[in-house]
């Protein structure tokens, strides 16, 4: 980091830095700028990045009879959870089942 830099402060930072400075501090702020350096991210939402896990931890919860917790405590509709509950048992039934 060239000497100039260390002079950077968060009222230098461009407009939509700020909130990232409040959540990272600004010598990551300025870590991350200088990373992606001329190039744009798109950072999505966590929920569509990651809905794999929160598919996998419904999963985990599921006991037959908590939809309407379930749904309530993940933010989704009664039939989101059954979809989701649902396509899981369908991959199941396709595990051929061996007994010894």
């Amino acid at each position: 980091m060239t000497d100039w830099v260390k002079e950077i402060t968060a009222n230098d930072l461009p407009e939509g830095f700020h909130g990232l400075a409040e959540v990272i501090g600004l010598d990551n702020t300025i870590k991350t700028i200088i990373y992606f350096e001329g190039s744009e991210r798109y950072f999505p939402k966590i929920g569509s990045t990651f809905k794999h896990v929160r598919d996998r931890v419904i999963r985990r919860k599921w006991k037959k009879h908590n939809i309407r917790e379930l749904a309530k405590e993940f933010n989704l509709t009664h039939n989101q959870i059954r979809w989701i509950v649902r396509d899981h048992e369908a991959q199941l039934d396709l595990i051929p089942k061996v007994s010894f």
